[in-house]
């Protein structure tokens, strides 16, 4: 479980693209390593990613690569995950 590993840090990402570049990034996000989960949300061209990095370098990276990597972004939000509430972040 990849939120009990000491130093491994959660963070989810608020993704939203040109209508027409959608299929292109979420094919790069699904590549991603640290991409952990990918959901199509409501909204224009929208997705949500939960994903694991090892730590803040990783996050960072990941971030830059996504930023310059992907034409039709119009929107990258990451948010660092402090503490799981109720469930899991995770899937199953």
């Amino acid at each position: 479980d990849p939120q009990s590993s000491p130093g491994m840090m959660t963070f989810i990402t608020t993704i939203e693209t040109d209508p027409n570049a959608f299929d292109e990034v979420a094919d790069v996000l699904k590549k991603e390593k640290c991409v952990v989960t990918l959901c199509h949300v409501s909204g224009d061209s929208a997705m949500h990613a939960v994903c694991v990095a090892e730590n803040m370098e990783e996050m960072r990276t990941f971030a830059k690569k996504i930023r310059t990597l992907c034409p039709g972004l119009k929107k990258f939000h990451a948010c660092n995950v402090w503490d799981v509430m109720k469930g899991s972040v995770l899937s199953e």
